[in-house]
């Protein structure tokens, strides 16, 4: 596992952060690239929702859902909407299951 750490972080050290994926602006709902950006907390959360929608579809409905989520601002107020609410992700079958 350290072979593996140690080729990430000379990688890393060569190339730095690539920003190869797209990610909504402040003040925008739509993602698109952006260069030399400092991801922040909601960026980052935003990245997390499109890598686990994008494992069972294409991007475009991907950048539909992240469109359809920034609209109601669901992403930068992920705590309060997350509150009490249990989410269950099994990979093996891609269902994402919701209980109150």
């Amino acid at each position: 596992m350290n072979k593996i750490l140690d080729v990430y972080h000379g990688l890393y050290a060569k190339f730095g952060p690539q920003n190869w994926w797209p990610v909504t602006k402040e003040g925008e709902i739509a993602p698109k690239y952006h260069k030399n950006i400092n991801l922040t907390e909601k960026q980052q959360l935003e990245v997390c929702f499109g890598a686990i929608l994008t494992q069972n579809t294409n991007w475009k409905n991907v950048e539909k859902a992240i469109f359809e989520l920034n609209k109601i601002s669901f992403i930068k107020n992920y705590p309060q909407y997350l509150v009490g609410l249990k989410i269950i992700f099994c990979s093996t079958v891609g269902v994402m299951e919701s209980a109150l």
